[in-house]
């Protein structure tokens, strides 16, 4: 499918020109927020001479489709936009996109930064997102919202309370969660991971209801692919726990 320009393609930039420049992918997201779901991340990246790209992930993405479908969009859209890709980023959903790119235009990136990325699905993740599309089919948005904030948030002592069971008109969110959590539950993008030769950093919370070290895949035979999981956090590291994840990513970029 080529993609040479796409004028509806939801996108925010942050910092001047560049030479270098890095992309990073959303997560799934209840609504796009331009950035802000990262925005320690990108004061860093333009700190380090980075012009930062920000992409709503499913941009590209259509109903009915995969992982592999969406990634392949996405491929035909870099290739035709950017001659050259220096950092690769991608959060949840985001991630798995990124890890699924890397058998495409971003094998040749030489840095990948994952924030809660699955290389796989788990059968955890993927048994909690389909509590979540089910609590949607049954009780609407605002019930499969918070379900998704209890799961987002660290694991704790904590149960889940279900919103009482009503069903509430749908607007776009449904339709995200829908296509995002359906194309996750199918992703496995370990092979492309293992042949990717550049640098990587997955990062994650230890304390994630989602994604943890049962989704998170790093190439046992590449020391420069590197995986870590912050104590008490959930699928927020950036958010959670920022001087120690931001550490990290800094220390990965020198």
């Amino acid at each position: 499918m080529h993609l040479p320009s796409r004028p509806d393609l939801t996108k925010s930039v942050f910092g001047p020109q560049s030479d270098f420049i890095a992309v990073v992918f959303s997560p799934v997201l209840a609504e796009w927020d331009e950035g802000a779901f990262c925005m320690p991340l990108l004061d860093l990246l333009v700190a380090r001479g980075y012009q930062v790209h920000v992409y709503d992930s499913l941009s590209l993405a259509q109903e009915s489709s995969t992982l592999h479908a969406t990634s392949e969009n996405w491929d035909a859209y870099l290739r035709a936009n950017y001659p050259q890709i220096d950092l690769a980023v991608g959060q949840a959903y985001g991630g798995a996109l990124v890890n699924s790119l890397l058998s495409g235009f971003l094998k040749t990136c030489p840095r990948v930064l994952g924030l809660s990325a699955p290389t796989r699905c788990s059968a955890e993740l993927q048994s909690n997102l389909a509590s979540i599309l089910t609590c949607l089919d049954m009780q609407g948005e605002t019930a499969a919202l918070d379900l998704l904030e209890y799961y987002v948030k660290p694991e704790r002592n904590d149960k889940y309370q279900p919103l009482p069971p009503t069903k509430v008109e749908e607007s776009g969110i449904g339709q995200r969660l829908r296509i995002g959590f359906s194309q996750l539950m199918k992703a496995d993008a370990r092979s492309h991971v293992n042949n990717y030769a550049g640098h990587m950093l997955q990062i994650y919370g230890a304390a994630s209801r989602l994604v943890n070290t049962d989704s998170i895949v790093v190439s046992s035979d590449n020391r420069r692919q590197i995986s870590s999981g912050i104590s008490g956090c959930g699928m927020r590291p950036v958010i959670e726990a920022p001087e120690i994840a931001l550490r990290l990513i800094s220390d990965f970029l020198d």
